[in-house]
């Protein structure tokens, strides 16, 4: 009876994390749409932010569009520093992983000089150290926003967040 519940109370918990998750990506989605930071959305801020909508739901949105990066940058710096650190960022290419978003073949990676030994798998701890040391552009350990847009298209949080949004009803 006890493995029961506990299972049963599995779902539960992982949907709550989620609710907490897409509050977060609310809050942050709110904060890149207000440009210029008053707190309120203006027609023209929000038929832009309308348009983004539509344009992510129907798969139209490029994965590099600029207020894409920028709510991906927002949702991905959780402690708000401004920058992205080596844990904030494991957490979103382990969900990337997970939900199939990121790019076909990034967890591979070439053994001797032009994969002469075949290819080993990443760890998402080692992927993620990867993109990092390929991204930071001064070496501090952190991505700044501008080095954080090297990597927003093959992070893909906004993918990622719809598949968690379609996975649990909020």
């Amino acid at each position: 009876l006890g493995a029961a519940a506990a299972a049963a109370a599995a779902p539960e918990a992982q949907a709550e994390a989620t609710r907490r998750l897409l509050n977060r990506v609310a809050d942050a989605a709110f904060r890149v749409i207000d440009e210029d930071g008053d707190g309120r959305l203006d027609a023209a801020e929000f038929s832009g932010a309308v348009l983004l909508v539509l344009a992510v739901a129907n798969g139209k949105a490029a994965p590099d569009a600029p207020i894409l990066r920028r709510l991906a940058f927002r949702v991905v710096d959780e402690d708000g520093d401004g920058l992205v650190s080596e844990r904030e960022l494991l957490r979103w290419v382990r969900l990337a992983l997970e939900h199939g978003t990121a790019p076909a073949g990034a967890q591979l990676e070439p053994r001797g000089p032009f994969g002469l030994f075949g290819t080993r798998t990443l760890t998402p701890a080692k992927l993620t150290r990867k993109w990092l040391r390929a991204a930071d552009s001064d070496g501090d350990g952190a991505l700044s926003q501008d080095d954080f847009a090297l990597l927003a298209p093959s992070l893909r949080v906004h993918e990622v967040i719809a598949s968690l949004a379609r996975r649990f009803a909020v």
